[in-house]
């Protein structure tokens, strides 16, 4: 439904782009450089594969470039700058931070174009990593200079700010002709009218981006929506309306005064090509996001009111095909058994293209009519019939069809052989059309030229045993590859069946297809796909039956799996029955299936605490599950790196369970863990634990100053399930209390990588969340007051023995001890 677009482009985006996100370099041609000697030298550098050298002779250029002002030379070196450094092993951020400072101190247009490659450079940065990108949380921030630590947030706060750059100022950049870039475009000279300007050429760049959804997925919920009807408004009630939102910085809103400085450009233009072609983009995209009821008709009544504005100029046909499509889209919603809603949609839309055809017969948007019309007229066939009919009596098949008045009609022969009936045979349909028919004829189709699909049911007279195909054509040559031809096969036989599968084991009934009396006396054998794809024969018969008087064949295939097919005859009559799977194996005959389910005692848990694990086996026996008494194996407690950190025997109790305790070691990596479980009969289960840094909540407890109470938080500030603690604090110097609230931020890893390095000094930061109340015997100096940093350091990573409490300035203020008992209560 989106508008077509047509635009000038710049090769160096285009190819920044493919090279910046692993693209294929052989799908752009460079041809910028021209007859410049310079460029010649270093494409036949890049020729033969010397990067490193043509990187040499391109950074001496862009030196040159920049020293005597030629910033089209200089851009172009640039990008082939950037080129070059990804392919000797230079990372993408650093090539993005040294064009983004020579951007922050180039003059117009260079720092233009340089931001808007350096924009792109960010968003393709983000789609190859998005799926790494979208797991990391905001729970440090949204990164610092490492893109390696950025979250999506932080991606796209770069990506627009360097578009935003690169549409400033608007008032130098709409004055700039967009031929001034010279042999830096590429394209379909003949549309450049419209993108004339230089900021043409970057706002659509910038649109690409601001329009794509994916920039919404980290927006908060008040986040700016196209909840208005305004926003369809044309003219100088949209270009001269002034946009606010709590959120300047969102996408979309980015993307409406985008549009906005767009359409205010060429509001008076002498010819509105360039204004109709911004326009109807923008109409489209509010269409598809905006989140009112009646947007189609906002969006329709939007388009007849442009059409009323430019009956003179050549861009009214691309305005009536947007029409066009906007009555072919609610052709969808015509239902023929519902009454005459729709019904004339297409034809209105055919007759919009017509107009604009005839109108402005060679332009851009007659070409697109044309295309169209084209389509709407396509006649289309496609014939159904049931599998299988009775022999000599007539039967109907069902034709859907469109745009076709009359349609010719074929039956022939189509060989009824199991090691041909699945052949995959491309030119099966011009095989078809060269057999002699059985019988031809043709109908007169009810079509009103109302351009929907019909269906009607056809008549076909009675066939002998046999099987055929049923050929519709739109013409009475039926020309495979030129002319409309539809077939469906249909087998002609007395015979039916009917099957039941259990398991390996297979019961065939076979009946009267007219009668449904069992018939006995039918050879039935049986035919299962052959492994070899290579050989000739791509069924192979397994096993003959006779069906008995009950119509019955009962077998087994337990050594066979696979694809089978029966294939049945009765005298003449013969059928080839569906294909249906075996697996070589019975429900019945497997033996006990066991099933280990493995509990732990919470979710997170930190390095030195004890894992508790309760284990159920179970057994699966027929129809029911039960528990499995003992069963004897072996439990595994597999780090974040993968090693073994601890393992014991286990046998399960009278009620099919057991019980084992862990302990997580300190000094290893924090992370994902997991208790596995292995036996030599049974397949493994496991339950994952995670231990990572986590975020307590200490509170003072009113009964006892001295025992502090709390809970682990996740990232995301939600209180972990059975994670309240209480731990004890114990006076060394003094007996002054602390009665304010700390937030502590535990640093696990390094309070376990100082158990394991000794005297090396790990420090834990504190956070001050209220006014100290009390004092700390600091020497006679006052604790910090509210949200002042402390730094308390951990000597040798062992909690409770020779803390210091030190002041902002990390001057030493006293000795304490603060040790933690584990006295774990359950919450929740």
């Amino acid at each position: 439904m989106v508008h077509s677009f047509r635009s000038s482009t710049l090769y160096f985006f285009a190819f920044f782009l493919l090279v910046a996100c692993g693209g294929s370099r052989n799908s752009v041609k460079n041809n910028a450089s021209g007859t410049d000697h310079r460029w010649t030298v270093i494409d036949s550098l890049v020729n033969i594969g010397q990067y490193a050298t043509a990187l040499e002779k391109v950074e001496a250029l862009r030196i040159e470039a920049a020293g005597t002002g030629d910033w089209r030379t200089e851009f172009r070196t640039w990008v082939r700058r950037s080129e070059y450094q990804l392919m000797t092993g230079v990372e993408r951020r650093t090539i993005l931070a040294e064009m983004d400072d020579r951007a922050n101190t180039a003059a117009t247009p260079l720092a233009q174009l340089l931001h808007s490659v350096r924009a792109e450079g960010w968003w393709n940065y983000y789609r190859d990593e998005r799926w790494t990108i979208l797991e990391r949380t905001e729970l440090g921030g949204v990164g610092g200079d490492d893109p390696e630590t950025w979250t999506q947030q932080r991606f796209m706060a770069e990506v627009i700010g360097a578009f935003r750059a690169s549409l400033e100022p608007y008032d130098t950049l709409v004055q700039i002709p967009v031929g001034e870039l010279a042999g830096l475009l590429q394209g379909d000279t003949a549309t450049r009218t419209l993108r004339d300007k230089l900021y043409d050429l970057l706002a659509q760049r910038a649109l690409a981006v601001f329009t794509d959804p994916e920039t919404r997925i980290t927006e908060p919920a008040w986040r700016f929506q196209l909840d208005n009807a305004s926003w369809f408004d044309l003219f100088d009630p949209f270009a001269w309306r002034k946009l606010n939102h709590r959120d300047s910085t969102a996408w979309e809103f980015q993307a409406m005064r985008t549009f906005q400085h767009l359409e205010r450009s060429h509001l008076d233009d002498d010819k509105l090509d360039a204004y109709v072609d911004v326009v109807m983009q923008r109409l489209a995209h509010v269409r598809q996001y905006s989140t009112l009821s009646n947007k189609d008709s906002l969006y329709l009544a939007a388009l007849e009111l442009l059409r009323t504005r430019v009956p003179y100029d050549a861009c009214e046909a691309e305005v009536m095909v947007a029409m066009a499509r906007w009555h072919e889209e609610q052709s969808s919603r015509y239902d023929r058994l519902a009454g005459v809603a729709f019904k004339d949609e297409r034809r209105t839309a055919l007759d919009l293209c017509t107009s604009a055809i005839t109108k402005w017969p060679g332009s851009f948007g007659a070409r697109n009519s044309l295309a169209m019309k084209s389509r709407l007229e396509r006649t289309n066939l496609q014939v159904r019939s049931e599998e299988a009919v009775p022999a000599v009596k007539p039967f109907r098949v069902a034709l859907q069809f469109t745009n076709a008045k009359q349609v010719w009609l074929r039956v022939v022969k189509d060989p009824l052989d199991p090691n041909l009936a699945q052949r995959w045979d491309r030119d099966h349909d011009r095989f078809l059309t060269t057999e002699r028919p059985e019988r031809g004829w043709t109908v007169a189709l009810p079509d009103d030229g109302d351009l929907n699909e019909h269906v009607v049911e056809l008549p076909v007279e009675g066939l002998p045993f046999g099987r055929y195909a049923v050929l519709v054509c739109n013409t009475p040559d039926f020309r495979a590859g030129t002319d409309v031809i539809s077939w469906c096969n249909v087998q002609v036989t007395n015979l039916a069946v009917v099957q039941r599968q259990h398991g390996t084991e297979v019961d065939l009934l076979v009946v009267d297809r007219t009668t449904g009396k069992p018939k006995g006396g039918v050879k039935a054998a049986t035919y299962v796909r052959n492994v070899d794809h290579t050989a000739t024969e791509r069924l192979i018969g397994i096993a003959d039956f006779v069906t008995d008087s009950d119509g019955m064949v009962r077998t087994n295939l337990a050594d066979r799996q696979g694809e089978v097919r029966w294939w049945l005859e009765d005298g003449d009559d013969r059928l080839m029955g569906a294909p249906f799977w075996v697996y070589g194996h019975s429900d019945e005959h497997q033996s006990d299936s066991l099933r280990l389910f493995l509990f732990t005692d919470r979710a997170v848990y930190r390095p030195g605490q004890e894992l508790f694990v309760k284990g159920i086996a179970t057994v699966k026996r027929g129809g029911g599950t039960e528990v499995k008494r003992g069963h004897s194996g072996m439990l595994q407690f597999i780090g974040a790196n993968g090693e073994v950190i601890d393992s014991l025997k286990y046998t399960t109790d009278a009620f099919g369970s057991f019980s084992a305790r862990l302990t997580i070691p300190l000094g290893g990596l924090t992370g994902m863990c997991q208790a596995d479980h292995r036996s030599r009969a049974e397949d493994g289960a496991h339950r994952r634990v995670q231990a990572p840094a986590v975020r307590s909540d200490l509170r003072a407890d009113h009964d006892h100053a001295r025992t502090w109470r709390g809970g682990n938080r996740d990232g995301h500030g939600e209180e972990l399930r059975g994670s309240a603690a209480r731990w004890s604090q114990r006076e060394i110097h003094g007996n002054a209390q602390c009665e304010h609230a700390l937030v502590v931020w535990l640093e696990l890893a390094r309070i376990a990588l100082g158990a394991q390095y000794g005297d090396r000094q790990w420090i834990n930061h504190l956070r001050c969340d209220r006014e100290v109340q009390g004092h700390l015997p600091c020497a006679g100096r006052q604790c910090l007051l509210a949200r002042c940093r402390s730094l308390l350091h951990l000597h040798g990573g062992s909690v409770g023995h020779g803390h210091q409490w030190r002041d902002a300035n990390i001057e030493h203020i006293a000795d304490r001890g603060l040790p933690y008992s584990g006295h774990h209560h359950r919450s929740g």
